[in-house]
């Protein structure tokens, strides 16, 4: 759906929601990281997301995935999953 389509009380809530959102810029260090991580099934931008994930720590709760290998990946590191449906 295009923004237009939603209510103001959705758009609202949307741009609450993404001011919540921080990025965090991938360096060599990071890449290598991610490199390391096993299994090696995992794509190369999702073994880069389970890195950042890694390095942030106790910062973050978790992470939000549709993807089963990457959810398995995070769980199997002690990073809580959430899938919505």
């Amino acid at each position: 759906m295009r923004r237009a389509d939603y209510g103001v009380a959705e758009q609202r809530r949307a741009l609450e929601l993404l001011a919540r959102i921080a990025l965090v810029d991938v360096d060599r260090a990071m890449l290598r990281a991610a490199a390391a991580i096993a299994p090696t099934n995992l794509g190369s931008l999702d073994a880069i997301h389970l890195a950042t994930v890694m390095s942030l720590g106790q910062d973050l709760a978790g992470i939000v995935t549709y993807d089963q290998r990457l959810a398995e990946a995070a769980i199997s590191a002690d990073v809580e999953v959430w899938a919505p449906t």
